[in-house]
Protein backbone atom coordinates (compact mmCIF):
# COMPACT_ATOMS: atom_id res chain seq x y z
CA UNK A 1 0.00 0.00 0.00
CA UNK A 2 1.46 3.37 -1.00
CA UNK A 3 1.65 6.28 1.41
CA UNK A 4 -1.02 8.09 -0.56
CA UNK A 5 -3.40 5.14 -0.27
CA UNK A 6 -2.60 4.88 3.41
CA UNK A 7 -3.36 8.58 3.94
CA UNK A 8 -6.60 8.29 1.93
CA UNK A 9 -7.63 5.39 4.15
CA UNK A 10 -6.74 7.38 7.25
CA UNK A 11 -8.73 10.34 5.91
CA UNK A 12 -11.79 8.12 5.53
CA UNK A 13 -11.35 6.89 9.09
CA UNK A 14 -11.04 10.47 10.32
CA UNK A 15 -14.25 11.40 8.51
CA UNK A 16 -15.97 8.42 10.13
CA UNK A 17 -14.83 9.60 13.55
CA UNK A 18 -16.08 13.11 12.83
CA UNK A 19 -19.47 11.78 11.78
CA UNK A 20 -19.65 9.63 14.91
CA UNK A 21 -18.76 12.65 17.02
CA UNK A 22 -21.51 14.70 15.37
CA UNK A 23 -24.11 12.01 16.05
CA UNK A 24 -23.01 11.63 19.66
CA UNK A 25 -23.12 15.39 20.26
CA UNK A 26 -26.65 15.52 18.84
CA UNK A 27 -27.69 12.64 21.09
CA UNK A 28 -26.10 14.36 24.07
CA UNK A 29 -28.04 17.55 23.38
CA UNK A 30 -31.28 15.60 23.13
CA UNK A 31 -30.58 13.76 26.37
CA UNK A 32 -29.77 16.97 28.23
CA UNK A 33 -32.92 18.58 26.82
CA UNK A 34 -35.01 15.60 27.90
CA UNK A 35 -33.53 15.74 31.39
CA UNK A 36 -34.35 19.44 31.54
CA UNK A 37 -37.94 18.75 30.49
CA UNK A 38 -38.27 15.99 33.08
CA UNK A 39 -36.94 18.36 35.71
CA UNK A 40 -39.56 20.97 34.83
CA UNK A 41 -42.47 18.50 35.04
CA UNK A 42 -43.98 18.62 38.50
CA UNK A 43 -45.02 14.96 38.46
CA UNK A 44 -41.60 13.63 37.45
CA UNK A 45 -39.67 11.59 39.94
CA UNK A 46 -36.26 12.84 41.07
CA UNK A 47 -34.86 9.42 40.19
CA UNK A 48 -36.01 9.81 36.57
CA UNK A 49 -34.12 13.09 36.28
CA UNK A 50 -30.98 11.54 37.79
CA UNK A 51 -31.21 8.58 35.40
CA UNK A 52 -31.60 10.92 32.43
CA UNK A 53 -28.57 12.92 33.55
CA UNK A 54 -26.58 9.71 34.04
CA UNK A 55 -27.35 8.65 30.46
CA UNK A 56 -26.24 12.08 29.24
CA UNK A 57 -22.99 11.73 31.23
CA UNK A 58 -22.34 8.32 29.66
CA UNK A 59 -22.77 9.78 26.18
CA UNK A 60 -20.54 12.69 27.24
CA UNK A 61 -17.82 10.18 28.18
CA UNK A 62 -18.15 8.58 24.74
CA UNK A 63 -17.84 12.02 23.16
CA UNK A 64 -14.61 12.58 25.07
CA UNK A 65 -13.23 9.21 23.91
CA UNK A 66 -14.08 9.85 20.26
CA UNK A 67 -12.66 13.36 20.47
CA UNK A 68 -9.39 12.01 21.90
CA UNK A 69 -9.20 9.35 19.18
CA UNK A 70 -9.85 12.01 16.56
CA UNK A 71 -7.06 14.21 17.88
CA UNK A 72 -4.59 11.31 17.90
CA UNK A 73 -5.53 10.08 14.42
CA UNK A 74 -5.41 13.49 12.74
CA UNK A 75 -1.82 14.09 13.74
CA UNK A 76 -0.15 12.03 10.99
CA UNK A 77 -2.70 12.97 8.37
CA UNK A 78 -2.09 16.66 9.01
CA UNK A 79 1.67 16.05 8.81
CA UNK A 80 1.09 14.38 5.44
CA UNK A 81 -0.99 17.33 4.19
CA UNK A 82 1.69 19.82 5.22
CA UNK A 83 4.49 17.81 3.58
CA UNK A 84 2.43 17.35 0.41
CA UNK A 85 1.72 21.09 0.24
CA UNK A 86 5.40 21.90 0.70
CA UNK A 87 6.34 19.60 -2.16
CA UNK A 88 3.70 21.16 -4.40
CA UNK A 89 5.00 24.60 -3.45
CA UNK A 90 8.54 23.57 -4.37
CA UNK A 91 7.36 22.15 -7.68
CA UNK A 92 5.36 25.17 -8.83
CA UNK A 93 7.18 28.19 -10.16
CA UNK A 94 5.46 31.43 -9.01
CA UNK A 95 6.54 33.21 -12.21
CA UNK A 96 4.63 30.66 -14.31
CA UNK A 97 1.51 31.26 -12.23
CA UNK A 98 1.78 35.03 -12.74
CA UNK A 99 2.17 34.58 -16.49
CA UNK A 100 -0.83 32.25 -16.59
CA UNK A 101 -2.96 34.78 -14.70
CA UNK A 102 -1.87 37.59 -17.03
CA UNK A 103 -2.75 35.49 -20.07
CA UNK A 104 -6.15 34.65 -18.61
CA UNK A 105 -6.83 38.31 -17.88
CA UNK A 106 -5.77 39.36 -21.40
CA UNK A 107 -8.09 36.85 -23.04
CA UNK A 108 -11.04 37.87 -20.81
CA UNK A 109 -10.87 41.52 -21.94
Amino acid sequence: MSYRELMEYQHKQTVNLQEMLTRLVNSYRLLVGAANELNSIALSDRRQVKDALKRAQEVGALIDDVNDALKRSQCRYLDYCVMYSQEVKNYINPQNICEEIKCALCTDI
